[in-house]
């Protein structure tokens, strides 16, 4: 930038506090605009797609661009959801104090907020079903960190401390808007890329604010606590990120913190987990083919919600399925009360429908930048919640346990609700400085201000026939003008008698004026009466403001109850929404124990079947303990055999949420983690081709999955040669049966897969049934047992619409195939049994057979064998290794 000397008091105004807010795109307001200038003009423009104008100042052209400031929400919205952090810069004092000041001079300004990502609290730019997480990441050690997050638009305030390994499962759990890290991070590759996320969810923060005795002691103050143990047992590093992240948001919003509950530290074993590629590939919140279209996902079923906090509080059951059957069950029998009772679950629905957002209202009235519409949420929101308690407890010998609770939470709020319904008109203005929101009656001061100002006609007139009867001057008037204001007025033949008492200083009357025709004198009720008729419109809406502050204080001395209120309506709403589902979609309430067992009857799909309709073929998943603990499924593409693998994911998933699921009947034992290796991608922002991508997933499954989880694996080896990929896939499904022991469906086109049928005992055969019919194939989408005959792979291809001499030329080569196939058949039919005994003592010193002992062929093979360590093989080596070993005897023979 350029010397500031050059520049007006304006412009060195901007340049300096520019100068202490580097980083940011400074809204700067100029009267109704907030400008830009400079590098931030020209960001800005381009970003928003409005024009660039140039200021001439000391010869010198200074970009320039600027949005209304009463319309400045969709331009704030897009630069910050590009990644960019905007300091907005007020007028401090009226521009009337400043010219008193005389001289050149401008008017003061500061900055009084900082709009980041992660922490923004208006409706019109955050989505009303998600909430808008703030992120803090402290280090806690080798591969440990400590987490702590917030959506400050709720006051939901949380810490965890996970291991490297479970950051991008984490983060894509909170999906969060901004992301702090110290600075000496900022080079960390390993830990962005861990984290999945773009650059511009990060804000390095410098490493000094990562002390624990400041976190500390910012935590005690904002808290109002002499100590923190009564939070709970939290390491010292999620003490420093809990102490990090309020301290950035007194930093972005001036000091004006948010009402933010005491932090909830999650404990491990809590939630299930789900990791990244896992809630992908699985589309709860997102279509893999990233369109999101109507109906695309699993959150687009179950969100049947009509509150923001009941659509928040259902995605955060899905992202964290519950692990204790207790607490799955109590949300079960809520939804299964709605159920049964239609006629209670359709009032409530009716009743909350269109009810405002009751947390975001409350945390903008905490923040001091509530609307009148925010108390008017919280007053109908509070109404709601008596009338609700009042007919569940109609219904109370019916009533679950937990409904009982709510109920309790619920309360009354009588007071507050009375308070709000006198004080606060039925129309109410979007902004407070509209004025006139306080009703009637509510403050007698403010009704006597409105009285003179709406009846100041009437008040004039009162005061002239006054006049008139004491002086006994007809025609007397009272008028008004831009120069001297009101005065009275009376012809000059009648003036004589009011003229002499006025100056011998006799009666109220007062000379202001004489005419040719008239004289005009004022009084000193006239004057003061003036001076109200002037004032009464800055009079009133002063006092407003600060009847609205009082109300304000009343709403916050509740604010426990009321956010207990809130989130008992929430919870309320989602069990009826997914109630609704669950009757539409005729989903049935799953047994949720201990077990190990994962039976469901007649399972579907919950998202095909909105789009397949009555077409959709229904099917049994029964993995029980030893017996049939993992399923080996073969078949053809397009066969369903991926949909059967995620619906019953999904199935997992939404039971321990607390959802009704998709089938005839369900009995699932809880899952710890759900672990999916499905769909073909690759990764190029960590340089990993498709079968990496492939390879890294799975190495993460066979690492972490437990007797607990439940895998769904996908055409396992695919990416890479058929001997390499078939030899992958057996050593995975040995590993999963023999070494994790956990329930799975292992879906594959390697048919000789199936040989470990006859030796992995809880390894049960099935698959996908089809028809041939006059040379097509015809999919049954029926799920049977045994294995498949075929891939019928060039049936597909044709369905598919493959040139007919491609098809012709297929059949060819298949044929020409399947005749050398019956070889490897043979050997891989050895490989399960095959093992490598090492010789016994008698073999060594000497057999009861002397020749076949020093026959060269048993040599050559005996030391062949001795050469090979099995337990450094990899399985694709030990394959090798055998084909080698065929080989040597085939030449031996």
């Amino acid at each position: 930038m350029t010397d500031k000397k050059k520049h007006t008091p304006m412009m060195e105004q901007y340049l300096k506090i520019k100068e202490e807010h580097k980083g940011y795109i400074l809204f700067y307001r100029v009267g109704d605009f907030y400008e830009m200038f400079f590098d931030d003009a020209l960001t800005a423009s381009k970003v928003l797609g409005i024009a660039l104008t140039k200021k001439k100042e000391q010869g010198e052209e200074i970009p320039m661009c600027g949005v209304p400031a009463f319309n400045y929400e969709p331009h704030l919205s897009k630069l910050v959801s590009s990644g960019f952090k905007v300091a907005f810069c007020e007028q401090t004092e009226d521009p009337k104090e400043a010219k008193k000041r005389g001289g050149i001079t401008c008017v003061n300004r500061d900055v009084i907020r900082i709009f980041t990502p992660g922490t923004i609290t208006e409706d019109d730019i955050l989505k009303t079903n998600r909430n808008n997480y703030l992120l803090c990441i402290a280090p806690d050690g080798k591969n440990q960190y400590a987490l702590a997050w917030t959506d400050i638009s709720t006051g939901e305030f949380s810490c965890e401390s996970i291991k490297e390994t479970q950051l991008e499962e984490t983060a894509f759990r909170l999906c969060p808007s901004e992301i702090l890290l110290p600075d000496t991070l900022s080079d960390n590759k390993r830990l962005s890329v861990a984290l999945g996320m773009e650059s511009g969810k990060f804000t390095y923060l410098p490493v000094s604010r990562y002390a624990f005795s400041g976190a500390e002691v910012f935590l005690k103050q904002l808290f109002q606590v002499d100590t923190l143990d009564s939070f709970g047992d939290f390491s010292q590093a999620e003490i420093i990120a809990a102490g990090v992240l309020a301290d950035y948001i007194n930093l972005t919003q001036k000091g004006k913190i948010p009402s933010l509950s005491l932090p909830n530290r999650i404990k491990d074993n809590t939630f299930m987990q789900i990791d990244a590629s896992t809630r992908k590939g699985l589309e709860i919140f997102e279509g893999y083919n990233e369109q999101n279209t109507k109906n695309s996902t699993l959150i687009n079923i179950l969100d049947k919600t009509v509150t923001g906090p009941g659509g928040r509080l259902l995605n955060a059951d899905l992202n964290a399925p519950l692990l204790s059957s207790v607490k799955i069950n109590d949300r079960l029998s809520e939804v299964e009360f709605f159920v049964n009772n239609n006629d209670v679950k359709d009032k409530i629905r009716k009743i909350l429908s269109g009810s405002g957002d009751i947390e975001r209202s409350m945390t903008r009235i905490s923040l001091g930048r509530a609307n009148p519409i925010d108390l008017q949420v919280v007053k109908d929101v509070l109404s709601k919640a008596p009338v609700i308690a009042n007919i569940l407890y109609f219904k109370q010998d019916f009533l679950p346990p937990s409904l009982f609770t709510i109920i309790n939470e619920l309360g009354t709020h009588s007071d507050v609700i009375s308070t709000l319904k006198r004080a606060l008109k039925s129309e109410l203005p979007n902004h407070l400085r509209d004025g006139y929101f306080i009703a009637d009656g509510y403050s007698a001061e403010l009704d006597r201000i409105r009285q003179i100002k709406n009846n100041a006609k009437s008040y004039i007139n009162r005061l002239q026939l006054k006049y008139a009867e004491m002086s006994n001057v007809p025609g007397l008037k009272i008028c008004n003008n831009n120069v001297i204001g009101y005065y009275i007025e009376v012809n000059s033949k009648y003036a004589g008698d009011m003229l002499k008492a006025a100056h011998n200083g006799e009666g109220p009357f007062i000379h202001r004026q004489s005419l040719a025709g008239s004289s005009r004198f004022i009084t000193t009720e006239l004057t003061e009466l003036e001076e109200e008729i002037n004032s009464s419109e800055s009079k009133e809406l002063a006092l407003e403001y600060e009847l609205f502050d009082e109300l304000c204080k009343i709403v916050l001395a509740t604010r426990d109850s009321i956010f207990q209120a809130s989130k008992a309506l929430a919870r309320i709403d989602v069990a009826t929404a997914l109630a609704e589902v669950a009757q539409k979609n005729n989903y049935c309430r799953p047994i949720i124990d201990d077990s190990d067992t994962f039976e469901v009857i007649k399972g579907r799909h919950p998202v095909v079947e909105i789009a397949a309709g009555k077409d959709f073929v229904s099917n049994d998943c029964l993995l029980k303990g030893d017996k049939d603990r993992l399923w080996l499924i073969t078949g053809p593409n397009m066969a369903g055999k991926s949909t059967f693998l995620r619906q019953n994911a999904l199935m997992a998933i939404m039971a321990q949420a607390g959802s009704f699921v998709p089938a005839e009947s369900a009995h699932i034992g809880i899952v710890d983690k759900i672990f999916s290796r499905i769909g073909a991608s690759d990764n190029l922002t960590k340089g990993q081709s498709t079968f990496m991508v492939e390879m890294v997933e799975t190495a993460a499954i066979l690492n972490q999955a437990t007797e607990k989880s439940f895998v769904i694996l996908d055409e396992i080896g695919r990416g890479t040669s058929t001997f390499d990929g078939l030899s992958i896939a057996w050593a995975i499904l040995e590993a999963l049966h023999n070494t994790n022991k956990c329930r799975g469906l292992f879906a594959t086109h390697y048919h000789e897969l199936a040989a470990l049928g006859e030796v992995l005992p809880a390894l049960s055969l099935h698959s996908m049934k089809t028809k041939e019919w006059k040379g097509n194939v015809v999919f049954m989408y029926e799920i049977e047992k045994g294995k498949a005959d075929r891939s019928y792979g060039i049936h597909v291809a044709k369905l598919a619409g493959l040139p007919k001499p491609v098809i012709k030329r297929a059949q060819e080569v298949l044929c020409s195939l399947e005749s050398k196939k019956n070889q490897i058949d043979d050997i891989l039919g050895e490989l399960p049994l095959f093992s490598f005994a090492a010789p016994t003592k008698d073999e060594k010193d000497g057999g009861n057979d002397e020749q076949e002992k020093n026959s060269p062929k048993t040599d050559t093979l005996y030391n062949m064998l001795l050469s090979i360590n099995a337990d450094e093989l990899t399985p694709i080596q030990a394959l090798n290794e055998l084909y080698r070993l065929i080989a040597a005897a085939k030449e031996l023979q």
